[in-house]
């Protein structure tokens, strides 16, 4: 199914982590995300890893999510 994909190539280079990291930080904090990275930021630096930023940033919202749904069962 997936013949093209290889497991050991994903989040290989610096520039793929950075990437991911980025997103991830965006995801968590949605509500600085335009004090974090302005456009020109994300052109530079992320380059063609915008598929893992993407990822990251939906790791990130789901680690949100997450916590939240805990507080809610913690608190309840």
């Amino acid at each position: 199914m997936f013949k093209g994909i290889h497991p050991r190539s994903l989040l290989s280079t610096a520039e793929e982590w950075h990437s991911f990291v980025v997103g991830i930080s965006e995801g968590i904090c949605f509500w600085k995300s335009e004090y974090l990275c302005s456009e020109d930021y994300l052109k530079e630096t992320i380059h063609g890893e915008y598929h893992y930023y993407k990822a990251g940033i939906g790791i990130g919202v789901l680690c949100i999510v997450f916590a939240i749904a805990v507080l809610i069962k913690w608190i309840f």
